[in-house]
């Protein structure tokens, strides 16, 4: 989770404050700012994010699969084991 946060923040800060500048001279609120402005440009962070998170989401599948199985009433669950179940 750390490093989550920290890539988004890294990639929050690329975003130059001229933009926002800009925009909130053109009448844009926070959330227009927000929308149009940062999360165009957080875009290729937050798919970077996603796909690391979901890596190691499955490499911890082996782990609690052969440890737990989700035995105790399916309460050690991940995604993957939960795919993996329903599946």
């Amino acid at each position: 989770m750390p490093f989550f946060a920290i890539t988004l923040l890294a990639g929050s800060r690329r975003s130059s404050p001229d933009l926002h500048e800009a925009a909130s001279l053109d009448g844009a609120n926070g959330w227009h700012r927000f929308w149009h402005v940062t999360w165009p440009l957080l875009k290729p962070v937050t798919l970077v994010v996603v796909v690391f998170s979901v890596i190691q989401t499955f490499s911890d599948f082996q782990l609690i699969y052969v440890l737990t199985a989700a035995a105790p009433a399916n309460a050690t669950h991940l995604l993957a084991t939960y795919a993996y179940q329903i599946a």
